[in-house]
């Protein structure tokens, strides 16, 4: 009773000596109550922080306890070392005692006990970031507790599990956990252990972001703590409350319920808890654009954590003077402070994701000072909307704007081909009436005049046989010429049909008539072209481009040799006339009906004429029809 009085005021030195001169000595030495004196002693020189007696102590025990067959005393020397190893670091052996401690309690039969020190080992394990393994053991100590019924100690379970899937960022399985442990401790109505747990699920709603429900369980633990007596958790809870309206853009009430915790924290002398403070209200002034004073704010906690080893508050400290450079626009500096809070991060993709952040703002904006943006951060993303939304609209009207002028090039160049669609089908069609005009016209002399002047012929024929005068037969003779004349200009007006007559065969038909009518030789490949690509009016035009070209070359040129070439080239046509003339000075050219005649059909297909002569030299004409869709 003395030495719990002594524990439970803190008054550890008496309570060692309490152990050490009046009671060891009155327990048997080597005998279980003795180990078990040993054990309870140790533990008071861990309080002291005396950690070499304390496993000094302990070493004993698990000696004398392995030599005298005092199993569950043994196991409890090992778990206790397990503890120590862990507070060391030194994972290894703090498993490995933790496991000899567990196989001694199972040997027991005391699953219970077991249990507790698998707890310690899970705990381990999520140090070491193995947390899949934690979990596996909280899930055996569950089944065991939940065999006992000890609710305390499944509230306790779910409250670890809670927190290791916070460390795994699994928010959701991470709420489901500490509100399971949240209902048990209300059914138990253990309202002194609902607090912590509330604080702990308030924040990882802070960290998923959903400040209004942290806001909630924050709120309920106040309510609960308000009229107990002031100590660390009531400090947190002021403290993890500004972080939530400062997050919330409440810089005003953040402010308020950070000077509470820092009040707090200074009756119970929390000193990490101060530093904590501090730094959020460099966090709240640099917000509000009191850069200046967050600064001076800021180093006053860096001066305390020199002589304070607070590794979290470390991190928050160099957060929030990254958080200054940035707004100072000292990039570099900033970027060396990232490199420190490197050193704080446990996840590696946290890392490099903060890291390739920075360097982009280094990047683009080291030789660029920037004006400070001094709105709020809520306005600042309504700002961010508003440009997005305007984005959206420009690359919808430049789309809009590109569908229109596609749609109207489309239209001009529709209207164009029809246009000129319209164009050759009334040529087309004005050729067919000049066609069937002249076909009439042929007709008209081959059947009437024709007809006329044969009868005549005939009956002067008969006349000049009865008479024997020879003035009569000269005049039958010209009768007979004036007849053949008229036969020729009805044979000339006959015109090509290109739809029912192959354009090669009326080209062969009119070069063989000059040959015949004419001393001269005419060579042509058009025999063995292919004009199954061409329109008919096109084909027509052909025809009386070389017509036109070879009537000039008969009249005007005294050549005896024409050469008519034909050749195709992918989508172009090419051919040419050429004799071996006299040729002629195109520039004194007076009289050139026929070759404006030719260049006139040659612009109508949409081809290029050249014309290659020189006297003495011959001629040469050359046609390119560059489309054949005409």
């Amino acid at each position: 009773m003395v030495v719990q009085k002594f524990q439970d005021n803190g008054q550890y030195d008496s309570a060692i000596y309490v152990m050490e001169h009046k009671i060891l000595p009155e327990l048997g030495y080597n005998s279980k109550s003795y180990l078990e004196g040993l054990i309870t002693l140790s533990g008071f020189y861990l309080k002291k922080q005396d950690t070499n007696r304390f496993e000094s102590y302990l070493r004993n025990v698990d000696s004398l306890a392995a030599q005298s067959g005092y199993v569950d005393t043994r196991a409890r020397a090992l778990s206790n070392l397990g503890i120590l190893e862990d507070d060391r670091g030194d994972f290894s052996n703090a498993i490995l005692y933790y496991k000899k401690s567990i196989r001694l309690f199972l040997n027991l039969g005391d699953s219970l006990s077991s249990a507790l020190v698998k707890r310690n080992l899970a705990y381990t394990y999520t140090r070491l970031d193995d947390y899949n393994t934690a979990i596996h053991i909280y899930q055996e100590v569950l089944d065991i507790y939940r065999k006992f019924h000890y609710d305390n100690g499944i509230a306790k379970i779910y409250d670890a599990l809670g927190a290791i899937y916070r460390g795994m960022k699994d928010y959701p399985e991470s709420i489901k956990s500490y509100r399971k442990a949240i209902k048990i401790l209300k059914e138990k109505k253990e309202v002194k252990a609902l607090i912590p747990a509330y604080i702990d699920i308030s924040v990882v709603f802070l960290e998923a972001k959903k400040l209004d429900s942290a806001n909630i369980f924050l709120e309920k633990c106040y309510e609960i703590k308000k009229d107990m007596p002031i100590d660390l958790t009531y400090g947190l809870i002021f403290e993890n409350w500004g972080e939530v309206s400062f997050k919330q853009h409440k810089y005003a009430l953040a402010k308020r319920q950070l000077a509470k915790g820092m009040e707090v924290y200074r009756k119970i002398g929390y000193k990490e808890g101060i530093i904590n403070i501090r730094i959020w209200q460099a966090e709240v002034l640099l917000a509000t654009g009191h850069i200046q004073e967050a600064r001076d704010k800021l180093m006053q906690s860096f001066n305390e954590l020199r002589h304070f080893p607070g590794t979290n508050s470390k991190k928050m400290a160099l957060n929030a003077l990254r958080d200054i450079q940035l707004a100072e626009h000292d990039y570099r500096s900033a970027y060396q402070t990232m490199k420190r809070i490197h050193l704080f991060y446990d996840s590696l993709y946290e890392v490099q994701k903060a890291e390739a952040v920075l360097n982009a703002k280094i990047l683009y904006n080291t030789n660029a000072i920037q004006e400070k943006n001094k709105q709020l951060k809520a306005k600042n993303y309504t700002n961010e909307l508003k440009i997005a939304n305007l984005r959206m609209q420009i690359y919808i009207y430049v789309l809009l704007i590109i569908i229109i002028v596609v749609l109207s090039l489309g239209y001009v160049f529709y209207n164009r081909q029809k246009k000129r669609q319209l164009i050759l089908e009334k040529e087309s069609e004005t050729l067919r009436l000049i066609r069937n005009e002249k076909d009439k016209i042929s007709m008209e002399l081959h059947d009437l005049i024709g007809g006329e002047i044969f009868g005549m012929l005939l009956q002067y024929q008969i006349i000049g046989n009865i008479l024997k005068d020879e003035r009569i037969q000269r005049l039958n003779d010209a009768f007979g010429k004036v007849y053949e004349k008229v036969r020729g200009y009805s044979r000339t007006l006959k015109n090509i049909d290109a739809k029912n007559l192959p354009l090669e065969i009326s080209i062969l038909n009119l070069t063989h008539r000059f040959e015949a009518g004419a001393n001269i030789r005419i060579k042509s490949n058009v025999a063995s072209f292919d004009w199954q690509e061409l329109e008919a009016g096109t084909k027509e035009h052909i025809y009386h481009i070389v017509q036109e070209a070879v009537i000039n070359a008969l009249k005007y040129s005294g050549a005896d040799v024409i050469e008519i070439i034909f050749e195709k080239k992918k989508k172009e046509y090419r051919f040419s006339i050429t004799d071996n003339g006299k040729g002629f000075d195109i520039h004194k050219l007076e009289d050139a009906n026929g070759l404006t005649n030719i260049r006139e059909r040659v612009e109508k297909i949409g081809g290029s004429l050249s014309v290659e002569t020189k006297a003495g030299k011959g001629t040469k004409i050359s046609v390119i029809v560059n489309n054949i869709d005409f």
